[in-house]
C-alpha cells in the first residue's frame, strides 16, 4: 500500500483476519513493532509482554531480522525478540486483542493516507469468545468427511491466543467495537454500524447462549462531507405502507387537495428514500406467532456433532416486528414513525440480510458478493477505485469489476491471490 499515491483511492472495503480464528500459514508471518535494526534473538511463547524481558533462557532460536529465516528447522509461529521486544507471528493471532488492534490501526492508517477525502471505508469485522481453544480439542480433525478436516486444518492447531487474554472466561471480547473506539480515536467518522445478518449461520453446539448469526460492517470516513449516492441504492416502497401514508395526508389535507393533486415535493425527497444500513436479500418466511424458539432442522453431512436433535439454536438476532408480536406485512402508524416516502424508493436501512455462499476453492471465511454491491453502488463513483488490503479470494474486486469499477487488491498468501486472478478473469 506505501506504493499507492496519497489520497488516490474512492473507496475501501475489506475484512482482515478476525483475531484468533484463523491460521494463515508460514507466509503470513512477520516482524511487528520492535527497533528498527535490532538482530532479533527470539524466544518462542504465547504471553505478550509489555516490556523486553531478559534472562530468558529457554526456547531460544537465532533468527535474522528477515521473517522466515530461521537458523534451524521451521519458526515458531509467535515469538518475542527478548531485546527489543518485537513480535513475529501473523495479523490476528497476536497475543492479546490490544496487540491485534494496534497492528490494525498501524495497517489503517495507510488505508487512511491513500483515500480520498471524499472517499470512504468499510470494514468487515467479527468477533470472539475469551477463553475459547479455538479447535484445540476439535475432533473434525480425523473426521472421515472431507470438508470437516478442511476446516480444522485452517484453524489455530494449538491453544489460541483467547485462552489466555485477562477477560472472563466465555466472555465476548469486543474486539470490532475496540478497532472502531481506536478508529475514532484517531479521527475517522464512524457513519453507520452495519449488521450483517446470516439466515444461514454456521451450527454451533452451544447450549448456553444464543447462535452467533451476525456481524458488524462499520462504514468510516475521513471528512463530513463525502461522496454519497443513495439512489444508487433505494429499494421499493411496499404498497402497504404507501396507502397508509396516504391515508394520514388525506385525513391532514387542506380544504379542496387531494392524495392525487397534492404537492409531493412537500412531503418526501423526490428521488426516494433513504435505505439504510441494512440490506434484505431474499423475502422472509411469514411469522408464525405460535412458532416455539427452537426450530426444527436436519444435520448437514459432517457437522452432525453440531446439532441438538431437539431443534436448532435460534441465533442472536431478533426482529423488531417479531419481539413486539406484530404478525403481517406492517410497520409504525403512530406520527412519530410515520415519514414522507421518496417516489424512487425507501432507504435500506442498515441491516444487510445476506446468506453465507460456499467456496470450495478458499478457505469458508469468505463473504459474499452480495455484502459488497450496495457499499460500492453508494460510495465509488462510476470512475472511482475501489481497494481491498486483504484481497483473499477476490470477491471485493470481483464486485467492483461488475459494478464497472476500477479496483486494486492487496494479498500476502500467493494462493489466493492465484485463485483471485481466475475469478477475474471470467468476468
Amino acid at each position: 500500500m506505501k506504493k499507492i499515491p496519497k489520497d488516490s483511492i474512492d473507496m475501501v472495503m475489506t475484512s482482515p483476519p478476525y483475531w484468533g480464528l484463523r491460521n494463515y500459514g508460514a507466509d503470513a508471518c512477520k516482524v511487528w513493532d520492535g527497533k528498527p535494526g535490532c538482530r532479533h534473538e527470539w524466544i518462542e511463547g504465547s504471553v505478550y509482554y509489555d516490556k523486553p524481558r531478559h534472562g530468558m533462557n529457554s526456547g531460544t532460536m537465532g533468527l535474522s531480522s528477515v521473517a522466515g529465516e530461521a537458523s534451524s528447522g521451521p519458526a515458531p509461529e509467535s515469538m518475542f525478540c527478548h531485546k527489543c521486544g518485537a513480535w513475529y507471528g501473523q495479523l490476528g493471532l497476536e497475543p492479546s486483542p490490544e496487540m491485534y488492534v494496534k497492528h490494525l490501526l498501524e495497517i489503517f492508517r495507510e488505508v487512511r493516507r491513500v483515500l480520498k477525502p471524499t472517499g470512504s471505508f468499510y470494514l468487515n469485522m467479527g468477533d470472539t469468545y475469551a477463553g475459547s481453544n479455538c479447535g484445540s480439542h476439535d475432533h473434525r480433525e480425523k473426521s472421515k468427511n472431507f470438508n470437516s478436516r478442511k476446516q480444522y486444518g485452517s484453524k489455530y492447531g494449538k491453544a489460541a491466543p483467547q485462552a489466555g487474554v485477562p477477560i472472563p472466561r466465555k466472555s465476548l471480547c469486543m474486539v470490532p467495537e475496540r478497532v472502531a473506539l481506536e478508529m475514532i480515536n484517531e479521527g475517522w467518522i464512524l457513519r453507520n454500524k452495519i449488521i450483517w445478518h446470516k439466515p444461514n449461520p454456521m451450527p454451533s453446539p452451544v447450549k448456553d447462549r444464543l447462535n452467533n448469526t451476525w456481524e458488524y460492517l462499520f462504514h468510516f470516513v475521513k471528512k463530513q462531507k463525502y461522496y454519497y449516492d443513495l439512489d444508487a441504492i433505494r429499494e421499493p416502497h411496499k404498497t402497504a405502507s404507501l396507502e397508509r401514508t396516504r391515508r394520514k395526508w388525506n385525513g391532514h389535507r387542506e380544504p379542496g387537495t387531494s392524495w392525487q393533486g397534492m404537492d409531493i415535493s412537500k412531503m418526501c425527497h423526490p428521488k426516494g428514500k433513504n435505505p439504510g444500513d441494512f440490506v434484505s436479500t431474499r423475502k422472509r418466511d411469514k411469522i408464525d406467532s405460535q412458532k416455539t424458539m427452537r426450530m426444527r432442522s436436519a444435520p448437514e453431512p459432517g457437522e452432525k456433532n453440531a446439532f441438538n436433535p431437539k431443534g436448532k439454536n435460534p441465533g442472536d438476532f431478533v426482529k423488531h416486528d417479531v419481539a413486539v408480536g406484530r404478525i403481517g406485512n406492517f410497520s409504525y402508524s403512530d406520527p412519530l414513525h410515520t415519514r414522507a416516502y421518496n417516489p424512487d424508493g425507501k432507504n435500506p436501512g442498515d441491516v444487510f440480510e445476506i446468506t453465507t455462499k460456499p467456496f470450495p476453492e478458499a478457505h469458508f471465511a469468505v463473504y459474499p458478493e452480495e455484502l459488497c454491491i450496495k457499499p460500492i453502488k453508494s460510495s465509488c463513483p462510476t470512475d472511482g477505485i475501489v481497494l481491498d488490503p486483504f484481497c483473499g479470494a477476490g470477491t471485493t474486486c470481483l464486485v467492483a469489476k461488475k459494478l464497472g469499477r476500477r479496483f486494486i487488491g492487496i494479498e500476502i498468501n500467493e494462493k489466493y491471490c492465484e485463485m483471485a486472478r481466475e475469478r477475474l478473469s471470467k468476468v
